[in-house]
């Protein structure tokens, strides 16, 4: 075999590396997307519980179970903080290997065209 035919292997098997690669950033995206709808919907579900126990307060009238509703109403609100701040976490953390992964589809890309006969 010529020395051009084993360049062109090489040259193909970088760019299905690439195409390796670039599937798996969308499965990073995909991933993304899901965990971002699951912690909207909890966030979205913890609101409304806000603002139905914010609601039993206000008729509750300071009655006697007034100190739990604001105790759990802080707790919901916490916990609220706290999805939307692993919700940022994870987004900055699957955007820092989308951009290494990029990275590693140009630099393969570069040397398939590179290398070619």
């Amino acid at each position: 075999m010529a020395v051009s035919d084993h360049l062109k292997i090489a040259s193909t098997e970088l760019l299905k590396a690439a195409d390796l690669v670039k599937q798996e950033i969308e499965s990073l995206r995909r991933e993304a997307a899901q965990t971002g709808y699951i912690i909207n919907n909890r966030v979205s579900d913890l609101r409304r519980q806000v603002q139905s126990r914010e609601h039993e307060l206000r008729l509750s009238n300071g009655a006697g179970h007034a100190p739990q509703l604001y105790s759990l109403i802080q707790r919901m609100q916490s916990e609220i903080g706290q999805k939307r701040a692993e919700m940022r976490n994870q987004q900055v953390r699957i955007e820092t290997m989308i951009r290494a992964k990029q990275s590693l589809v140009s630099e393969l890309e570069s040397k398939a065209r590179t290398i070619m006969p």
